[in-house]
């Protein structure tokens, strides 16, 4: 980056803190100078289609502005659609102060849940900056299950929390319902045994929240500080709501091209932190 390209930067994310908005129309009208908005707006559009940010020295400045670990993390996707087009981004952020704090994140060329596979290669690139026995607890939600996930996260030893569905099967034979069925409104239970859901060994706790909805956690750490770790899990929809309606409204943008949408959203998040 240039001296130019560097104030454009700058005032970019001044102008996206003061207009809490992602058009580019409004956010020219806040940079600060002697330029018209005019020539103004047409900087910005320079600035996307011209510049590519390194994602790890964006997530290395926002790690600097949290605490030291140990990190509470969790995982989860958000997604929106500008006309036929479909947004899909899948984020791994930090759990601070009653929110969660973007760090890594990729956009899926695809609608729907991820993959095991794009899920394990946005988590590496997180452990490219945080290691492993830095993580106290990893927490998602139900689409992050299966086999291959699972045994990753144990072999690794990254300690998680995972909400999993009522239907999953614990050592082979009955469903993980099945052993909460009876479970009074708002208790919680703890099972005694270890069992073998999706491949691994994990502990499972679990509570009924309504008429057949349960929380139900899998966790290969004390499941009592894994119940009471998952609770921060609604951090994740926090930072999406303030990316979006409540805050930047990052969903009013008309960006489209991959590359672009990844500069808006690493701006959002430095922006953000």
């Amino acid at each position: 980056m240039n001296a130019a390209r560097l104030l454009c930067l700058s005032m970019l994310l001044l102008a996206l803190v003061q207009e809490k908005t992602v058009n580019l129309v409004s956010l020219s009208l806040a940079f600060q100078g002697v330029t018209q908005p005019e020539s103004s707006y047409r900087r910005i559009k320079r600035f996307f289609t011209e510049m590519r940010l390194d994602k790890i020295k964006a997530a290395h400045l926002i790690l600097r502005l949290l605490p030291p670990p140990p990190y509470t993390i969790c995982a989860d996707r958000t997604n929106w659609q500008f006309g036929s087009f479909d947004i899909n981004i899948l984020v791994i952020a930090i759990v601070h102060r009653g929110i969660a704090f973007p760090i890594v994140w990729s956009f899926l060329s695809k609608q729907g849940n991820s993959s095991s596979d794009e899920r394990i290669d946005l988590l590496q690139n997180f452990l490219e900056l945080v290691a492993a026995q830095d993580i106290a607890f990893f927490l998602t939600d139900r689409e992050f299950i299966g086999v291959t996930w699972f045994n990753y996260l144990d072999k690794r030893r990254i300690p998680f929390a995972i909400r999993i569905r009522k239907d999953s099967l614990c050592d082979n034979w009955c469903s993980v319902y099945a052993l909460f069925a009876y479970l009074p409104l708002g208790d919680l239970k703890i099972l005694n045994n270890s069992y073998s859901i999706y491949g691994c060994k994990v502990r499972v706790v679990g509570m009924k929240l309504a008429h057949n909805d349960y929380a139900i956690i899998a966790t290969n750490r004390s499941p009592a500080k894994a119940f009471i770790a998952y609770k921060l899990r609604w951090t994740i929809e926090m930072l999406f709501s303030a990316l979006k309606t409540t805050g930047f409204n990052i969903e009013a943008t008309h960006l489209t091209q991959a590359y672009k949408l990844d500069t808006l959203f690493t701006l959002l998040a430095i922006a953000f932190a």
